[in-house]
């Protein structure tokens, strides 16, 4: 909405998708006829913009192999591609980004180091490492568009030198989490864990979108054939940004560091464990991982309800946290204990809504506050 007064002293008043209370300005006639002239330029390129579609599109799914320094990811464009190949989150990083060139083969090869932010994680069943990241095929030189795609890769590197990869589906701008392959090992069969961020409560579905404040419940869980085989305890959660930025929200024996983003777990069964929770984010950063380690113990005559009751123990011992920590080291002296890392699906968090200002002063620099709101919009 642009309005303006003929008058000298004139102002404007913008709204900007949307927002209320609208911005205003004072400035002068001259000023008002030079934004109007702006905006007609601006607005009239929208119709050309949107009047000629893409005529691109990945055909089948892109190829990955995974190596000792590299994950190399090839996709195949229906026409030339010119647009961008890049690891999410690191689009200004070039190299973690391939540009077009007219080609309708592009490879894009990421690198293991921190570079681009390719997360690791252990696993116990089969043993080894896994190795995921996100990649983005763009087909606009600038803009994201509808015809994108986002993949979700992952490599899983066997401690037996046996390397498996699997390609996960795909899915427009949001990579769709799926089981990943599989390996013949001769270690003995593990509960299957995961950790699930769930909408409102435990009955809810997996999280792909979220805002800031958004009601949420943390889920971790394990499948186990005997289920009265084993007892599980979440430990060593941390949330981070994908760029280095990590919080840590669980100690190592399983205890809360900040309340506020996440508190003590419930555990509904031995198998079971869940906390609600409300959505964060890092500021400026527009997607989330959460990771934990879960430790899985056989059982015996005691079970599992002797560790549930050091960790509830009444606030008048003395040292229930140093009581915890040697009832572990004396169960691990006499059993099997086994760690695995598990990760809940990323998602994207959007920020708080944001709300117009009202401000008057020097016309020049008011202008320029002008121009900024037309540049974002």
């Amino acid at each position: 909405m642009l309005r303006s007064k003929t008058t000298s002293g004139s102002f404007i008043q913008l709204a900007v998708l949307g927002l209320s209370p609208a911005v205003s300005y004072r400035v002068s006639n001259r000023t008002v006829k030079m934004i109007r002239l702006f905006l007609y330029g601006v607005l009239g390129l929208v119709p050309i913009i949107y009047a000629a579609s893409i005529e691109n599109a990945v055909i089948g799914q892109p190829t990955i192999s995974c190596g000792s320094s590299y994950i190399s990811v090839v996709m195949e464009a229906q026409n030339p591609f010119r647009g961008s190949f890049y690891v999410k989150g690191f689009f200004h990083d070039s190299a973690c980004r391939i540009h077009g060139t007219r080609s309708t083969t592009v490879t894009i090869d990421v690198p293991l180091n921190s570079t681009c932010g390719v997360r690791r994680r252990r696993t116990a069943n089969p043993r080894g490492i896994v190795l995921e990241t996100t990649v983005v095929v763009m087909f606009h030189p600038i803009f994201m568009t509808r015809v994108d795609r986002a993949y979700h890769v992952q490599c899983n590197y066997m401690e037996t030198s046996k390397e498996v990869s699997r390609m996960l589906n795909v899915s427009t701008h949001s990579p769709t989490e799926l089981p990943s392959g599989t390996a013949d090992v001769d270690d003995q069969q593990l509960p299957n864990c995961k950790y699930e961020v769930l909408s409102m409560d435990r009955e809810g579905s997996p999280v792909k979108f979220a805002i800031v404040g958004d009601a949420v419940y943390h889920k971790w869980s394990c499948e186990s054939d005997p289920r009265n085989q084993y007892c599980m305890r979440v430990h060593s959660c941390a949330v981070d940004d994908g760029q280095g930025l990590r919080q840590e929200l669980l100690d190592q024996d399983g205890c809360t560091l900040d309340p506020f983003l996440m508190g003590n777990l419930d555990y509904p069964d031995d198998l079971t464990a869940g906390q609600k929770a409300h959505v964060f984010k890092f500021a400026d950063r527009p997607t989330i991982f959460f990771s934990c380690i879960i430790r899985l113990e056989f059982k015996d005559d005691v079970g599992c309800k002797a560790y549930d009751d050091i960790l509830l123990e009444e606030e008048g011992q003395r040292n229930p946290r140093g009581n915890l920590r040697r009832f572990r080291d004396v169960r691990q002296a006499t059993h099997v204990a086994f760690d695995m890392d598990v990760a809940a699906q990323s998602f994207d968090v959007m920020e708080v809504p944001q709300y117009g200002m009202r401000g008057y002063g020097n016309a020049n620099f008011e202008v320029s506050k002008v121009l900024l709101k037309l540049l974002e919009f």
